[in-house]
């Protein structure tokens, strides 16, 4: 009964993501066919920078209180989570009104982030990042009360949903068109409706016990949010760094939203080997606790190989008809984006060759070791877009993004195949058969 909901929850989310990842695309159709590459470059960029500031938030402080609310579950306790609450959402307040003051330092001394053309386009950015932090904590604090579909509903589901109806009404109702600025107000706008519903939805299903609870406090806090921030982040900034890059050592808003739109046509390939990468997870788990490799192994092998299969119909479309197609969708000045996004869905088919390579590490107790490599990817996708970007713009982001994605999945997968026993890529489980019979 527990496997069965637990593969329910899974399978959800899988549609949660989907859904999100399709809205994702309407609201940057939207944008491209409304403001331009340029446009988009710009919004693009600060939908980045967010994020990555963002890190202490949706990484630190989120897992914290995940964490805490699952033991206060679990002990019927809650006073430690009403506390880091409290600091969670000071800390996201006072780290937003911090930033907001940097930007508007920069934009009186300097010409940098150029997309802060006044004061009340920072006072939206600062609002946006709060809420956006607040969301983090709620919640991080649904998912460890076992609530994670009501958890991320709101950011997945309303946050774009809402972003796609402002977008699509500022551009019925305003005679000149969308403007980029327009773009990042509607932005705070979802990002405030998100904050709201999720937090109507958290007072609904917090517990009796958490308001009457007295707050406490702990001094370890702090260094267990670095932990999880610093661990956690360096997903987030590998996901970025190639936009980042591309701002700042080619400062063109035009390529950045073409790149944009390549990466997220290179998203939707791996849509499917994300959500098979889920259900994998707890079926790995399950059978590690059983000492059955063999199983192990089976799973590996038949999760790499739908996850390719799945990824093999959006390259080979687009390396015949991405162009016209790109240009068709999300207009002709875009159209360039097709060569940019044939190297990253190469890029989704690596990831998908090697398999579920990081999350049988994980659940067989070497988490550390696979961030400790990613860590490594990331540093090499650095070091590969600050020397191939100078020389080839998109395309050396793209191809520093796949190079860098190479090496991770090549260490993972040796790591694998040395201490457990176990071929990840999709050529596994025929191999392992003909050695065995050797």
């Amino acid at each position: 009964m527990l496997k069965s909901r637990f593969a329910l929850k899974t399978s959800l989310l899988a549609l949660l993501r989907v859904a999100n990842a399709g809205l994702n695309i309407l609201v940057l159709v939207l944008l491209a066919r409304t403001i331009g590459s340029d446009g988009v470059g710009i919004y693009s960029y600060v939908v980045v920078l967010i994020a990555i500031l963002l890190i202490p938030l949706s990484n630190g402080a989120h897992t914290l209180v995940l964490k805490l609310a699952a033991e206060a579950t679990a002990h019927h306790n809650w006073s430690e989570l009403k506390g880091a609450t409290i600091v969670s959402s000071l800390f996201a307040a006072g780290f937003a009104l911090a930033v907001g003051a940097i930007l508007a330092v920069l934009h009186a001394g300097t010409s940098w982030l150029p997309v802060v053309v006044g004061s009340g386009l920072i006072l939206a950015l600062t609002f946006a990042l709060l809420f956006d932090g607040l969301s983090a904590v709620r919640s991080g604090i649904m998912r460890g009360l076992d609530f994670p579909l009501l958890g991320q509903m709101p950011d997945l589901i309303v946050r774009p949903a809402i972003l796609l109806i402002c977008l699509g009404m500022l551009e019925l109702l305003r005679d000149e068109g969308l403007q980029t600025t327009y773009a990042l107000y509607a932005l705070l706008l979802a990002s405030f409706v998100a904050m709201a519903s999720g937090l109507l939805i958290a007072l609904r299903h917090l517990p009796a016990g958490f308001a009457g609870a007295p707050a406490e406090y702990r001094r370890d806090w702090l260094s267990s949010s670095a932990s999880f921030a610093s661990k956690g982040g360096i997903a987030v900034v590998n996901s970025y760094v190639d936009i980042l890059l591309l701002g700042i050592l080619l400062a063109s808003s035009a390529e950045i939203g073409i790149y944009r739109v390549a990466a997220q046509i290179a998203v939707v390939s791996g849509i499917v080997y994300v959500s098979i990468n889920a259900l994998a997870t707890q079926t790995f788990a399950a059978s590690l606790a059983r000492d059955d490799i063999q199983a192990v192994r089976q799973t590996a092998t038949q999760s790499a190989r739908l996850a390719f299969l799945a990824s093999l119909p959006l390259p080979v479309i687009i390396l015949f008809f991405g162009a016209p197609l790109i240009g068709w969708i999300f207009g002709q000045e875009f159209a360039v984006a097709a060569p940019v996004a044939l190297v990253l869905l190469v890029g989704q088919m690596i990831n998908a060759g090697f398999g579920t390579v990081a999350s049988l590490l994980t659940v067989a107790n070497r988490g550390w070791t696979v961030s400790r490599w990613f860590a490594y990817g990331t540093a090499a996708n650095v070091v590969l877009c600050f020397a191939l970007i100078p020389v080839w713009g998109m395309m050396g982001a793209a191809i520093a993004n796949v190079a860098a994605g190479l090496l991770f999945n090549l260490a993972l997968w040796a790591l694998a195949r040395r201490e457990l026993g176990v071929d990840t890529s999709i050529a596994g489980l025929g191999r392992f058969k003909r050695e065995s019979q050797e």
